[in-house]
Parts: C-alpha cells; sequence; structure tokens
C-alpha cells in the first residue's frame, strides 16, 4: 500500500510547511483542512489514506471528528485510515483518550520530519516517485535545509529513496 490523497487538519504554519514538504518529496497529494468541518467535508469527498490531525485546534473534543470519520468511512465501505496525532499538551491526549484509539500514533510537537517519515515507512506508506530533476522541489528542499538538518537520518533516507525517471 502507498500513500495516496493525505488530510492535513492543522493550523500552525510551520508544521503544515514541513508536511507539505514531505509529502510533496513523496509526490503524494494532500487537503489541508483548518477546521474539522472542513475536515469532515473533504474525508467525505476524497479517499483518504492517512489523516495528520492536531486535537487542539479548538475546544473542540477530537474524539467525535475521528468517530465521524469512522461512520463515513463505512459509508465508503473502507475502515477508517490511519491517524497521527500532532500535539503540544499530554492533557489533550489523555482527555480525548486519544492514545487509546486503534491505528493511530501520536507525534508531540515540535514534530521531526524523520519521526514523521519512520512512522509512515513503519506503515509501508513511503514509496517514492520523485524526478531527480525537478527544479522547484530541489528549491524547497534547499528552503527547508536548516529545519531538515536537524535530522539528518531522515534526510539520508529520502535521498536513498529518490528514483530517477
Amino acid at each position: 500500500m502507498t500513500v495516496g490523497h493525505v488530510l492535513i487538519i492543522e493550523k500552525e504554519r510551520r508544521v503544515v510547511e514541513a508536511l507539505e514538504l514531505l509529502l510533496q518529496a513523496l509526490d503524494r497529494t494532500y487537503d489541508v483542512a483548518s477546521t474539522f468541518s472542513n475536515a469532515v467535508r473533504v474525508f467525505k469527498a476524497e479517499q483518504i489514506d492517512i489523516i495528520f490531525i492536531n486535537p487542539e485546534l479548538t475546544s473542540l473534543d477530537a474524539k467525535p471528528l475521528l468517530d465521524e470519520f469512522e461512520v463515513a468511512a463505512e459509508d465508503k465501505r473502507q475502515t477508517r485510515p490511519p491517524v497521527i496525532v500532532l500535539y503540544t499538551d499530554e492533557a489533550v491526549v489523555s482527555r480525548y483518550a486519544l492514545n487509546q484509539l486503534t491505528d493511530t500514533e501520536l507525534v508531540k510537537k515540535p514534530i521531526r520530519l524523520d519521526q514523521i517519515y519512520s512512522i509512515l515507512d513503519k506503515k509501508g506508506l513511503t514509496k517514492v516517485k520523485m524526478i531527480r530533476g525537478n527544479q522547484r522541489e530541489k528549491d524547497k528542499v534547499t528552503q527547508y535545509e536548516q529545519f531538515i538538518q536537524q535530522s539528518e537520518a531522515w534526510l539520508n533516507k529520502l535521498k536513498n529513496h529518490l528514483v530517477e525517471e
């Protein structure tokens, strides 16, 4: 299985940009929703293969949103896709019992791309088809080089997966 369409439910621009960089490098399409209502609309309209969610977007409980994804997935005759919860406050994880959900990974902010990559890789979701000569992608990688340097392991894994077409 490879990652197809990804749903990112997040408002923090730095986190969104980092995830966009990783997903673009992995040649994956994605939607970014900054509200839970937009997320549900996208989820119902698209075939989502993985969800990144910040449960701290609003004071609303994230658990009913994930329950709504369960119902929508059943309507599509599929299981709820894996969820990666991006959080800063441990109390939120406990309050919503997010650590008890099936097929859910918890990632404490600030996120590290090597950590996200490892989760995707563990789930078999990192098959890469990238055109090595794509200057736009090279420019984005250069732009985020300082951000990525905190994780040499991730950068080396990405270089190993680059495939010329």
